[in-house]
């Protein structure tokens, strides 16, 4: 029995068909001479009867007849549309069993058959019919699309039949490029060059770009420009292209980058004994990676606030903060390195320390003398000087570091004190006896040869006299 089309027919032996019954015990199998596609392709199923009347049926064998698809054809090979559409194109080919595969390329390799339904022809003189659906993308311009019809009656190896469209004409609108670099790292100063590109169909009429973000806004109607930049420069650059199609944009963010500039006290005052705190302030892009103290003497701290606790004046002077950073320049294959330095100079205020006096000596009756006064440390702030005469109980109010006497006397011998001061406190006080030296009295007596000398001072005495006598003394 033979089942073609769901309809069954009787197989005899025939011209047709041969009943093969002498290649072994029991055997009846079917040979089809001249094998017809109308006639054959279905199932077929053997069936025997015993004397008793009850009937045996096979399993079912399906019978292929391997047909050659024809050529495939396109409902359309001219495709003009926009992007973002939802275009069909369908591709048929008539006869061919089993059904042929029908795959769809674009002529750039791209596979889309997953995008495609097929629909079976239901007999031979009926087309299988393969329904490419998609949303066309800008990319597709210009490409070609093909269907590929292959099925077993070719051989395994034999090329699948095709078809190609013509190319694809795909309107949109600009897809902006910006260059060098979406994110431009630039140092300050240097020239930047902002380059727009687009592609589009048609082609862009117009470009422009704009500034958004950062210190201020700008426009500019050119394709590319150039700034010498600044560091308010950084900010967003958005450029525009537009067509008949519609526009498009695209953002470079421009990124001004500079070293450290440092910001620290020209001047610190800190009390002795109390704690030292110095800041410092690195503007920097990038940020600075390293901030550190450099004291007087040499020690380094590597920290932007620096702490030192119960200073003394010998930690005065020149404090130095030194920052580094590294910029990531477009182009650079590595960072680049920058680094600054500023001081401060730091200042103990202490009390100054031991008194000193000078003075021009000898002092005769008559003459002017001063006495000067100095300190071992002078302290900070600066000391200044308290005096104290003989006979005084308590200093002078002052603050002068020299004490004037003019036409000396001897009643101006004696101790004088002088002490050093300043906001802090007092220095240590020290004297100076001043001496004056005064002129002689010569009481001449003839008397027994003798010649006496009597020297008469008041508040002071004299420390040797010196007899003389034609340069004889």
């Amino acid at each position: 029995m033979r089942l073609v089309d769901n309809t069954p027919y009787l197989v005899q032996a025939d011209s047709k068909y041969e009943i093969d019954r002498h290649s072994c015990d029991s055997c009846f199998n079917l040979r089809i001479k001249t094998v017809d596609y109308s006639r054959d392709n279905g199932k077929f199923y053997c069936q025997i009867a015993g004397p008793d009347g009850f009937a045996s049926t096979s399993v079912v064998a399906e019978v292929v007849v391997l047909v050659h698809p024809q050529k495939p054809t396109l409902t359309k090979d001219r495709v003009e549309t926009r992007e973002g559409q939802l275009e069909r194109l369908q591709c048929e080919s008539i006869g061919g069993n089993p059904p042929p595969e029908m795959r769809w390329f674009f002529d750039n390799g791209t596979e889309v058959t997953r995008l495609a339904t097929v629909h079976n022809a239901t007999s031979k003189d009926k087309p299988t019919v393969s329904t490419l659906t998609w949303h066309v993308s800008a990319d597709e311009n210009g490409l070609r699309l093909g269907c590929k019809v292959w099925n077993l009656a070719m051989g395994k190896t034999a090329p699948a039949q095709e078809i190609w469209s013509q190319r694809l004409l795909v309107r949109y609108p600009p897809k902006v490029t910006v260059g060098p670099d979406a994110r431009y790292g630039i140092e300050v100063g240097q020239e930047a060059k902002l380059t727009c590109s687009a592609r589009a169909n048609p082609p862009p009429t117009r470009y422009s770009w704009r500034r958004t973000g950062g210190a201020r806004d700008s426009t500019w109607t050119e394709q590319n420009i150039s700034l010498t930049v600044e560091r308010d420069d950084s900010g967003s650059y958005v450029c525009k292209a537009e067509n008949a199609d519609g526009s498009g944009e695209a953002t470079l963010d421009l990124d001004v980058q500079y070293g450290p500039e440092l910001v620290v006290a020209d001047e610190v005052v800190v009390q002795q004994g109390e704690t030292l705190v110095l800041k410092c302030v690195a503007n920097a892009n990038p940020p600075a990676k390293s901030v550190l103290w450099t004291t007087p003497a040499g020690e380094t701290h590597p920290t932007p606030t620096l702490h030192l606790p119960n200073v003394r004046r010998q930690q005065a002077g020149n404090y130095t903060c030194t920052a580094s950073n590294e910029l990531r320049l477009y182009g650079a294959g590595s960072p680049t390195s920058r680094t600054a330095s500023k001081r401060t100079r730091v200042l103990v205020s202490h009390a100054p320390g031991e008194a000193r006096i000078t003075v021009a000596e000898p002092v005769l009756v008559g003459s002017t003398v001063v006495l000067n006064c100095s300190a071992s440390d002078p302290g900070y702030p600066a000391a200044r000087f308290r005096w104290k005469a003989p006979g005084q109980r308590d200093y002078e109010y002052g603050a002068r570091f020299s004490y004037p006497i003019s036409d000396v006397q001897l009643t101006h011998a004696g101790d004088y004190w002088c002490q050093p001061f300043n906001d802090v406190g007092d220095g240590q006080a020290s004297k100076y006896k001043l001496i004056v030296r005064g002129n002689c009295l010569f009481i001449f007596n003839y008397i027994f040869s003798s010649i006496k000398c009597a020297v008469f001072l008041q508040h002071s005495s004299a420390e040797f006299v010196n007899w003389s006598n034609n340069n004889f003394t």
